[in-house]
């Protein structure tokens, strides 16, 4: 990870913001941090992509939609694949309507420019939370990076209960960083994501396990990386644009989404599906 000076700290006790980080020629130059300005829940690095690489990367992911398989196993796990959520109650606690693109490193197909997006993201994701800079981008880490691209219909939302039930030390730290693709107030009027500190770890959720809600959409702007200590972390996504009618995924609230999952969960995924087949 390249390194630069003169970032820019501002915080408060659930929320850390920082200005210096930025994209150039396939990877985030970043200064080195001081610990103390990383101990909030969420962290947000302000403008780090610029507007017209996140936008190239949108239209990349959106276009590839149609040459996806449903959830299709290849020799090293899940191929690339598209989702449209109408609700997720049943499964995951909560309501989800969105139009999900998932993206894992391993698969060749993948648009050259998404993948320099996943894996500049994963790399600038272990530098700041003090892993090895090409951790979790190799079939022999524990943990394997992948990228999830959200688009948000009108009415599009995540349900309040969107929490991590994780009482083994599953979850490290910044293991979810959200990048801002679109602006609140032009791209999309009303919802979009809201946080809050987590006062207790629990397996099931209850208003007192978390503190004040804070909606953050209005300060954030298109190439904003949010850093997220998900077990410290409770968050939710209110409907966006509910009173409106569109399905474009190149409109409205668009994220892209890193997250890490166990090597070996993923394997035994893969075998139950060849098993299935």
């Amino acid at each position: 990870m390249s390194k630069s000076n003169g970032d820019k700290v501002t915080s408060s006790d659930l929320i850390t913001r920082v200005e210096g980080p930025k994209f150039r020629d396939g990877k985030i130059i970043v200064s080195p941090l001081n610990p103390d300005d990383l101990k909030t829940p969420v962290v947000i690095f302000k403008k780090v992509y610029p507007p017209d690489f996140l936008e190239e990367v949108r239209r990349s992911v959106v276009n590839h939609r149609f040459a996806f398989e449903d959830y299709h196993l290849n020799e090293a796990g899940l191929a690339d694949n598209f989702k449209r959520y109408d609700d997720l109650r049943t499964r995951e606690r909560r309501s989800c309507f969105a139009q999900i693109y998932s993206f894992y490193f391993w698969n060749q197909g993948t648009p050259e420019i998404v993948s320099e997006f996943l894996q500049s993201l994963t790399r600038f994701g272990n530098v700041i939370a003090g892993r090895e800079e090409n951790d979790r981008l190799d079939l022999t880490a524990q943990k394997w990076a992948a990228l999830i691209c959200a688009s948000y219909p009108a009415g599009g939302m995540l349900g309040n209960h969107h929490f991590s039930d994780d009482l083994g030390g599953y979850h490290d730290r910044f293991d979810e960083l959200v990048v801002q693709f679109a602006k609140y107030g032009r791209d999309y009027k009303e919802g979009g994501v809201h946080f809050a500190r987590r006062l207790q770890m629990t397996e099931t959720y209850s208003p007192s396990n978390h503190g004040p809600l804070e909606f953050i959409e209005p300060e954030l702007d298109v190439g904003d990386i949010i850093a997220i200590t998900i077990k410290d972390a409770y968050h939710r996504v209110t409907p966006v644009d509910p009173q409106l009618d569109y399905r474009d995924p190149l409109k409205g609230r668009f994220i892209g989404q890193l997250y890490y999952t166990l090597a070996s969960d993923l394997k035994k995924l893969s075998a139950s599906g060849e098993q299935s087949k």
